[in-house]
């Protein structure tokens, strides 16, 4: 037993809620005063997500066999509908899954809020001919490309955060989500702090879609690529075709 859980063992469940309470209020209250790029960086620097023996590690949603085999044949036919396309990757990670499907397309442009982990990506990834960026998805212009990416990102980010960068896709012709997703019925887009957890894990389990209110995103067509069952959820990808926001 570490230190702290010792220590913890110690101090009475009447005593001890209210310690844990006012501690995440605490960090709640910090991460409100820190940049998208200040909380992701030390969400890596911290292991939040796991990989203790790894620099960077994106989660297990992005190294799980079942669920990046899935997401990566998913997305082949529309590759193949698309080709020799600009793929804009946003929210890039670790890149376990983006250099799987870099031979699949042409021009690639991966991005990620972290700068550290986007200069670990340029000298890892360095003969893999892609396009890494260091930008704020929510405050930054994203680049022009045909097809748009976005897998387990915008569960992370609050609604407005999430709203900004809604405004600012107009002009891909494909926007690829993914999302954890609650099983059963849920009420989506609760709103949530930015930070490593996700509207799943709440008290009331919520998950993101876009179609909804608040973001209310159109688009000409769109389709349920792959859906796989993973942990209390189902990561469902969805293919949107020009997707647009009104006004």
């Amino acid at each position: 037993m570490h230190l702290k859980q010792f220590i913890k063992s110690l101090i009475p469940a009447p005593l001890l809620d209210p310690l844990l309470e006012k501690r995440d209020r605490m960090y709640v209250a910090r991460q409100a005063r820190m940049t998208p790029g200040e909380i992701f960086s030390e969400v890596y620097r911290r292991k939040v997500w796991g990989g203790k023996d790894r620099d960077f590690f994106s989660g297990y949603g992005s190294h799980m066999t079942e669920a990046v085999d899935a997401y990566v044949e998913a997305l082949k036919p529309v590759f193949a509908d698309h080709p020799n396309a600009t793929v804009v990757d946003l929210g890039c990670g670790d890149f376990n899954i983006g250099i799987k499907i870099r031979p699949l397309c042409g021009c690639y442009i991966a991005c990620d809020v972290v700068p550290d982990l986007i200069e670990r990506n340029k000298r890892k990834f360095s003969d893999s001919n892609v396009d890494f960026r260091c930008l704020d998805i929510t405050t930054d212009a994203i680049p022009s490309g045909d097809i748009v990416l976005v897998r387990q990102v915008l569960q992370h980010l609050n609604n407005q955060q999430i709203a900004n960068f809604i405004k600012m896709i107009g002009g891909c012709s494909v926007l690829v989500l993914t999302e954890h997703l609650p099983s059963g019925p849920f009420i989506s887009n609760k709103d949530k702090p930015a930070g490593a957890g996700i509207r799943l894990h709440g008290s009331t389990p919520s998950g993101i879609v876009l179609t909804d209110a608040p973001f209310n995103l159109k688009y000409d067509s769109a389709s349920v690529l792959a859906s796989v069952d993973i942990g209390q959820g189902r990561l469902e990808t969805t293919c949107y075709y020009r997707p647009y926001v009104d006004g």
